[in-house]
């Protein structure tokens, strides 16, 4: 028994680390978001804390064995969970919106905007944070111990932690994953993200929409040309040139917060 509970306690450390994970950057958004524990609070905050750990650790898990280091892939999840905290607590507090998938890749638009939401001290101190957080990650890098596994081990290792992060990222192509997530009774609320935090956390969500990033959800051609009266086209009629003015709603702000 003492070399099967060897063997266990590889993962269940990586279980154990990724909840400390889930667990400390949840606690965080949630203090700083200021939101009332009763919208999170019951049982069915439960299962999406429990598929939110399963993916943090699959994360690790797939890390560890492409590096061989099990203490530089969790400490590598948590900067880059604690850094999705941050942004997110940051647009919580300036637009009352939380971090969506798809603002990922605006990220040079991000960090040209920072310097007018931040202070000299908040700069001085990111830089500290971002050496303190590159000299830990590199002496890891260097000094953490390697594992030595099985090559198909690492292989199986990084196949099912790939399989079950896939299931939650493309759930929406997926039916079977869409059963067993409606089956649990999480659901990914699209139509109001802020909602959405509060059901399922940061994390969750931010896996359940990452494929409206990637592929958005549109209507099939077919479908759009049935839905169309079947009018033969006419040629636009002159008309005079006007100013245009475009409201863009993305950029609609709380006045009250000036």
């Amino acid at each position: 028994w003492h070399r099967h509970l060897h063997r266990a306690s590889g993962p269940l450390a990586v279980l154990l680390g990724g909840a400390l994970v889930v667990l400390g950057v949840e606690a965080a958004v949630r203090h700083g978001s200021q939101v009332p524990a009763s919208a999170y609070g019951g049982s069915a905050a439960t299962l999406p804390l429990v598929l939110t750990v399963l993916a943090v650790s699959a994360l690790v898990a797939l890390l560890e064995a492409v590096t061989r280091r099990r203490v530089l892939s969790l400490a590598l999840v948590a900067l880059g969970a604690g850094t999705l905290a941050f942004v997110h607590l940051r647009k919580v507090q300036l637009l009352d919106r939380p971090l969506l998938p798809w603002e990922l890749s605006q990220a040079r638009q991000i960090l040209s905007l920072f310097p007018t939401v931040a202070s000299p001290g908040e700069w001085l101190a990111a830089g500290v944070v971002a050496l303190g957080c590159l000299g830990g990650l590199a002496w890891l890098a260097l000094r953490a111990p390697r594992r030595t596994p099985h090559p198909v081990a690492r292989v199986g290792v990084a196949a099912v932690a790939l399989a079950y992060l896939a299931s939650l990222v493309f759930h929406r192509s997926a039916p079977l994953a869409a059963t067993a997530l409606a089956g649990l009774g999480v659901e990914n609320i699209t139509w109001d993200q802020r909602l959405n935090v509060h059901r399922n956390g940061m994390l969750l969500p931010l896996l359940l929409n990452a494929e409206l990033a990637v592929r958005p959800s549109l209507p099939p051609p077919e479908e759009v040309a049935a839905a169309l009266p079947a009018v033969a086209p006419r040629p636009p009629a002159p008309a005079p040139s006007r100013d245009v003015i475009v409201y863009l709603a993305e950029s609609a702000w709380d006045p009250t917060r000036l």
